[in-house]
């Protein structure tokens, strides 16, 4: 079972899941119900009985796990409950659907070791494996969309996919995905003669390799490179721009946010850019290296520090607005939930509190 942690800070509860947390927890529409993996493969839902009891000893596992399952680090929110928990280099996804009286945790069998984190997309998400392979997976059930697509191939060559990011309306996204090394490709579902994943366009990365996930703003999608700049590719035809010398290499991000990109550098710093490629501002970071993913809250950024707490800035300048201590590490969030946030801890640890 679990237990409360009395450690938990001001106005917030805590409660232990045992193991270490498959990355963040999901929040359902409604506000009511947590749902939270670990990387053993446990899922663990908490409504607002369990919460008002501060424990929680119900989990859903597997009836009969396969021996090769991989250690979860990884989580997927799909909405309505429904979470995917991935482990990088495993070939094997699981999949968990609330209230399901058949099988609400199965096993999804990839085409190889998983590439990087899998995404959201249309009506399904993504996962992008080692061999190539990139497949659409529905949201329920977890059955294919679409035929995968598969880049040429060389002999030995291993794809090192990177964190891809979708662009487009709703109804006709498009996915953006690399190698890293050679190519960038924008993603179609292309409906004729079956339903297959095909590319649009594809580029060359230019002269130096992507490093890091891929993060779409306005007209444009950005990556970090190993030379210290942030590049950046015009969609649709992913016409490459001059690059954003960073003086640094990217050691979080880019993310999403506003109308632009945040990111922050080895180099001990947070920088905004705007759609335009263009740098806004860059500030120190007070508290230490960031982690998790950041939550936009009106006119601020709500960030993760691993080792200390939750920061607010300011999108438009940089300035902190306030700093919530946690008292303890954290490695996951923060997620909204309400007025408050979720933060996930290494040991397994839920949190909630109140917003900085």
């Amino acid at each position: 079972g679990v237990h409360p942690d009395q450690r938990a800070v001001e106005a917030g509860w805590a409660t232990h899941l045992a193991v270490p947390p498959a990355g963040a927890p999901t929040v359902d529409a409604s506000g009511l119900n947590i749902t939270a993996g670990a990387v053993s493969g446990a899922v663990f839902q908490l409504d607002r009985q369990a919460m008002t009891r501060r424990v929680q000893n119900q989990v859903q596992r597997l009836d009969s796990p396969p021996s090769d399952l991989p250690i979860f680090t990884d989580s997927l929110n799909l909405a309505q409950g429904r979470l995917i928990l991935a482990g990088i280099g495993g070939s094997r996804l699981l999949h968990f659907t609330p209230n399901d009286p058949r099988e609400a945790l199965r096993v999804i069998d990839l085409a190889g070791p998983l590439s990087c984190p899998p995404v959201a997309w249309r009506e399904g998400f993504v996962a992008a494996t080692n061999v190539g392979q990139v497949s659409l997976h529905h949201a329920d059930g977890a059955s294919s969309i679409a035929a995968p697509f598969q880049p040429e191939l060389t002999p030995g060559q291993a794809f090192q996919w990177l964190r891809p990011a979708v662009t487009g309306s709703v109804d006709d996204s498009q996915l953006v995905i690399g190698d890293g090394a050679r190519k960038l490709y924008l993603l179609k579902v292309e409906p004729q003669p079956q339903p297959h994943l095909a590319a649009a366009t594809s580029v060359d990365v230019g002269a130096s390799p992507l490093v890091t996930q891929l993060a779409v703003a306005g007209t444009r999608v950005f990556a970090g490179n190993e030379a210290g700049q942030l590049a950046s590719f015009t969609l649709p035809e992913l016409t490459p721009n001059e690059p954003l010398p960073l003086a640094s290499r990217v050691a979080w991000g880019p993310h999403a946010v506003g109308d632009g990109v945040l990111l922050s550098l080895e180099s001990g710093e947070l920088v905004m850019a705007g759609a335009d490629g263009a740098e806004r501002w860059r500030q120190p970071l007070k508290h230490g290296e960031l982690g998790g993913v950041p939550l936009v809250d009106g006119d601020d950024v709500l960030m993760l520090i691993p080792t200390t707490g939750v920061a607010r800035v300011s999108l438009k300048d940089g300035a902190e607005g306030a700093f919530l201590e946690l008292g303890q590490p954290s490695v996951a969030g923060p997620v909204a939930f309400g007025s408050r946030l979720v933060v996930s801890a290494p040991d397994g640890t839920l949190l909630i509190v109140n917003r900085p």
